[in-house]
C-alpha cells in the first residue's frame, strides 16, 4: 500500500495540470461521489482488506478516509520545496493505518 501511495503521489506531481481536476473529482457533488473517487476508494479498499486480513492494518479504517487524506497530502505537499515532506506525510499516514501491534 505504501509503494502504491508513493506512485500515486509521483503521478499527480508529474501531472501538475491534474491538481484542479483531482480536487474537483474528489469533491462530492450533491452528495454523490465521483467515479474517480470511487475507483480510488476501491483500490484502497483492496489494500485495507489485505492488510486487515494479515493483521498489519487496522480493521476500522474506511477507504474514503484514506482517499481524502492521501489526496489532501498530495495536493498540499507536491509543490513544497521540501522534497522529503511528501515521504514524511505518507509515512505518518501509513503509521496511522497500521495495527497497533505493528507500531510497537
Amino acid at each position: 500500500m505504501r509503494r502504491w501511495m508513493d506512485r500515486y503521489a509521483q503521478f499527480v506531481a508529474t501531472k501538475r495540470a491534474m491538481y484542479d481536476a483531482l480536487r474537483v473529482a474528489l469533491t462530492p457533488r450533491m452528495g454523490a461521489v465521483s467515479e474517480i473517487r470511487a475507483r480510488i476508494n476501491a483500490t484502497i479498499a483492496k489494500f485495507l482488506a489485505a492488510g486487515s486480513q494479515d493483521g498489519t492494518i487496522r480493521d476500522d479504517v474506511q477507504p474514503d478516509d484514506v482517499t481524502l487524506s492521501l489526496a489532501g497530502m498530495v495536493l498540499a505537499a507536491t509543490t513544497s520545496p521540501d522534497r522529503d515532506q511528501m515521504r514524511r506525510l505518507l509515512d505518518l499516514l501509513m503509521d496511522g493505518l497500521r495495527h497497533r501491534s505493528q507500531r510497537e
